[in-house]
């Protein structure tokens, strides 16, 4: 379903620029109307096509569903979440009772952070064009 979707923007797309293009000139307008109908058939067959082909190969998979890991070791248990929740809860109350004052958090930015100034910064020489 993805594909046919893909196929059909890509075709109102260039439809409409026939569209746009034909207006711009100097065609009838029935012209201009069927080029943008045989534009729009083109382009949505190509484009299903080449998305057809694409899938067949297994360069890119649109239709498929993820599997989901297998291994119990890597997916975290219901308990786990909630513990982990618990903590996190815990850290945040933690953070909220203690007073927030500047000097506390002035020492806790990183060590090897430094505000820009003219000392710091590249100077880039210019070359003469001529």
């Amino acid at each position: 379903m993805f594909k046919i979707g893909m196929a059909l923007i890509f075709a109102v797309i260039a439809a409409l620029v026939t569209v746009i293009a034909g207006l711009l000139g100097t065609p009838r307008l029935l012209t201009v109307f069927l080029r943008a109908l045989l534009a729009f058939v083109v382009v949505w067959g190509v484009s299903w096509l080449v998305l057809f082909i694409l899938e067949a190969k297994g360069v890119v998979g649109f239709d498929r569903n993820l599997e989901l890991l297998s291994d119990a070791d890597e997916n975290p248990t219901d308990e786990e979440l909630a513990a982990h929740a618990a903590e996190a809860e815990a850290e945040d109350a933690e953070k909220v009772s203690q007073p927030d004052d500047g000097e506390e958090s002035a020492e806790e930015e990183p060590a090897g952070f430094q505000p820009l100034s003219t000392d710091n910064l590249k100077h880039m020489d210019t070359t003469d064009a001529s």
